[in-house]
């Protein structure tokens, strides 16, 4: 008869959820405050607290927790999560179990409350820092760059070498000078880029344990490659799902930009798996000046046809194929389990027969392939954008 009493006075409580910060950042924790009142005069008697969490959210303590609401009383719980993956959550309906006080009746209670979390992708801050620091010292630097380009800046006058440009030849000051050797104009080289991140629309993209999929890496890196180009006075677009996103313009905000772009990549989901020459012709239909197009995709489900549609591209434009491995996102087995050792090799001689067929397929299409797991992506983009700083060939 009392624990009736009591569950029914659970069935009346009243809560409240409260989140300290609601918008974090992955690997970063924030409170939770739970705030239940009685409003009846009757106790509950033993209460189990469980809130209702999803995959992505990791509880750090103080959840479930066992409590007792006098009544006309009130409690407060309060335990903390750590975010471990990118998107748009929802903290569920809070379930509570009443239980008698020898254990043998027990009764779960649902009150709905929803609370929603935004988790953005992990800020590689310190890392673009420093690969901003070795674009300037390495191309800009203090001194003149002693790289030039097709811009049409006068920087200056020097000694001419074998394979200069022969029309650049200065010869006035050839003339006017006492030994008559030859001079040449020098100019600035341009290096503002036109980038363009193209992913491609795929399932497989969640493939991974939770925070390390492939797409969290792939964000992660145009995020990173977005507040260096910010910087830099690049102009960045994302293509993904049939739209065109500009994440960093010349001449905005880059603090701005660098929260746009955030806001406009950390929450993407691939709905299907899409056919890449459906993003080829997106970025034909897109894309209005010469560009340094980086095209992201997985060795799953290759098909050859899909990149004849992508040469289309090289014709115009700088052409970068990313293609992330799938091997390392699956376990490694046991040595002594030679049954699943067999299908592991196997998996790893048909993602390697892909990349051997893909490289060639790139070589005689013109497209520059770049291989790296989901790890090494951010490395990798760095890599295809510093190189192409340091060529200067992509005038925005």
């Amino acid at each position: 008869m009392r624990f009736q009493i009591g569950l029914r006075a659970v069935k009346q409580l009243n809560v409240e959820r409260v989140v300290t910060d609601s918008t974090i950042e992955v690997e970063k924790r924030t409170d939770v405050t739970l705030r239940i009142s009685n409003p009846t005069n009757r106790s509950t008697g033993y209460v189990i607290v469980n809130d209702n969490l999803p995959s992505a959210l990791a509880v750090g303590s103080g959840m479930p927790r066992t409590t007792r609401i006098t009544r006309d009383g009130k409690t407060r719980i309060s335990y903390f999560i750590t975010a471990l993956q990118m998107g748009d959550y929802e903290i569920g309906d809070l379930y509570l179990i009443a239980v008698d006080a020898l254990g043998f009746h027990s009764h779960t209670v649902c009150l709905p409350i929803r609370t929603k979390v935004e988790v953005y992708p992990r800020l590689r801050v310190m890392y673009t820092r420093g690969t901003i620091q070795a674009i300037r010292t390495a191309i800009i630097g203090q001194k003149p760059v002693s790289e030039t380009g097709p811009s049409s800046d006068f920087r200056g006058i020097r000694e001419y070498y074998p394979g200069d440009d022969f029309k650049h030849i200065a010869w006035k000051k050839v003339a006017t000078s006492s030994r008559h050797s030859l001079m040449t104009r020098e100019f600035e080289a341009n290096r503002t880029l036109n980038l363009l991140f193209a992913l491609h629309e795929k399932l497989t993209l969640l493939d991974g344990p939770v925070g390390h999929r492939k797409l969290d890496h792939i964000v992660e890196g145009i995020i990173a490659a977005t507040y260096t180009g910010a910087h830099d006075s690049d102009r960045i677009t994302f293509v993904f799902d049939g739209r065109a996103r500009l994440l960093a313009n010349p001449g905005h905000g880059k603090e701005q930009q660098v929260i746009y772009a955030i806001k406009s990549t950390y929450n993407i989901q691939p709905q299907q798996t899409e056919p890449l020459r459906t993003l080829t012709a997106t970025l034909l239909r897109t894309i209005r000046q010469r560009s340094l197009i980086v095209v992201i995709t997985d060795t799953e489900n290759y098909d050859p046809n899909d990149f004849q549609a992508l040469g289309q591209l090289a014709r115009s434009h700088i052409v970068h194929v990313i293609l992330l491995r799938n091997s390392p996102i699956l376990p490694i087995p046991e040595p002594k389990d030679s049954t699943v050792k067999l299908g592991y090799d196997v998996i790893l001689g048909y993602e390697q027969d892909t990349v051997d067929r893909l490289a060639n397929d790139c070589e005689r299409l013109g497209l520059h392939l770049k291989v790296c797991t989901p790890h090494e992506f951010l490395e990798t983009v760095f890599q295809i954008y510093i190189d192409a700083k340091k060529k200067g060939v992509i005038r925005v």
